[in-house]
């Protein structure tokens, strides 16, 4: 099913909002040079390919597509992959995660509870997390040999949650499991086979999980609060697939080009280009069927000047900021808030909707957390953004859950001036 163009709206919650979730020096947007509606192809990101042969995948994947399931133009679209059947098993988990999610938030039954570190936690973390583990496993794609590395430890439900949120906690994943929803397989303990993720494994493949980055947007009295589930495999130290489900992306106002009540899922494989892919919103959604992929590309702003840089709902663009207070105080085009979690702000950079953002150093903070970050950094190179350290110098992920970039930063951006907000960071730190 196509999606409907959604139309812009203001969030309706006290936060404090400049226009919409936007403090601009500019009433015009960056992303007013893109193109959008259900049937757009966005210009292509940084695929190996030639732009005629782009071209030509582009062009089978919009005529295939109006008269085929989702799964065959998946098919297509990463036919030339080595990563081909675990970018599609990760999107078909992944949408069924954000249609796991919308349904507890739509009903307003979500739980929540807080980790020793006071982090909040939901029952959709731990439903998550433990629906893509095993399944994962079920299909041969988590051995020992090639580990999960997931945030959250699902044997540590029992002392969060009461008998009765634990008990819903194993309905949850049991009604999302592949074979239930086909009638091919009874239902069991989905605490069997998932635990805490990660372990050292031989080699140097793995999967890293956060099963819901932004927690405090799926609890959130705001309806454009966001959130994301982020899916990656990295090989040899690097990204080769990034799958970010968005189950409230469509209510955001900084994008026109997607109305799903269920969201949508973006996917980026190596070489092969991002795509955003929109969840049907039926009633019965299928949890096979996604409608047209569309080839997404970051916004096309030259220069600081002509940019849109998206910042934490707690920020403010001002000397307090160090990236603000290295560009002099001068301020870009437009500047957006964006609530919650990192990968969201990774996700409006891939699809355009940011020119940049910056993750800056946290006081007494030694290590980043690498389930925030990676299925963000692929989404982004391969639209034709670029991610660094604040030296500039781009991410590498070991076999671990966190990993220590120069300067315990990181800068993102469409790679049009990313040096230069590199530059002018380094001496707003100073």
């Amino acid at each position: 099913m196509l999606s409907r163009v959604l139309s812009t709206r203001q969030c309706s919650c006290t936060r404090s909002r400049v226009g919409g979730g936007y403090e601009s020096s500019s009433s015009s947007s960056s992303s007013s040079s893109r193109r959008h509606g259900p049937l757009a192809l966005q210009s292509l990101g940084r695929a190996q390919a030639s732009k005629k042969q782009r071209g030509e995948i582009v062009s089978k994947l919009f005529s295939y597509s109006v008269q085929s399931s989702g799964e065959a133009v998946l098919d297509l679209a990463f036919s030339d992959s080595p990563y081909k059947e675990e970018v599609i098993a990760g999107i078909d988990l992944v949408q069924r995660a954000c249609m796991m999610a919308r349904s507890l938030v739509d009903s307003r039954s979500e739980s929540k509870a807080f980790k020793d570190d006071l982090s909040p936690v939901t029952l959709a973390d731990y439903a998550i997390q433990a629906l893509i583990e095993e399944e994962l496993r079920n299909r041969g794609m988590v051995t020992s040999q090639v580990p999960l590395i997931a945030e959250e430890d699902t044997c540590e439900i029992d002392s969060h949650f009461d008998v009765e949120d634990v008990e819903r906690f194993h309905e949850l994943v049991n009604s999302y499991k592949r074979d239930v929803v086909e009638g091919k397989r009874d239902r069991k303990d989905p605490l069997s086979t998932s635990s805490k993720g990660g372990g050292e494994g031989g080699g140097s493949r793995f999967w890293v999980l956060d099963p819901i980055d932004g927690t405090k947007g799926v609890i959130s009295d705001c309806e454009e609060d966001q959130y994301v589930i982020g899916l990656a495999l990295v090989v040899d130290n690097e990204p080769v697939v990034g799958i970010m489900g968005m189950p409230n992306w469509c209510n955001w106002s900084i994008q026109s080009y997607c109305s799903s009540r269920n969201g949508a899922v973006m996917a980026a494989v190596k070489g092969q280009g991002t795509y955003l892919l929109v969840i049907d919103d039926e009633e019965s959604p299928s949890l096979e069927v996604l409608p047209v992929g569309e080839v997404q590309s970051v916004d096309s702003s030259e220069t600081f000047e002509e940019s849109t840089f998206m910042i934490s709902q707690s920020q403010s663009w001002d000397l307090s900021l160090p990236v603000a207070r290295g560009f002099g105080g001068r301020k870009p085009k437009s500047v957006i808030k964006g609530c919650c979690g990192s990968l969201t702000k990774y996700a409006a950079v891939a699809l355009g909707c940011a020119s940049a953002y910056v993750e800056h150093p946290v006081e007494n903070q030694t290590k980043l957390k690498v389930w925030d970050h990676v299925s963000g950094v692929i989404c982004v190179e391969e639209s034709g953004g670029k991610v660094t350290d604040l030296s500039g110098e781009s991410l590498r992920f070991d076999k671990c859950q966190f990993f220590k970039p120069n300067g315990l930063g990181v800068v993102v951006s469409n790679g049009k001036f990313h040096q230069q907000v590199v530059e002018n960071l380094a001496t707003g730190l100073s």
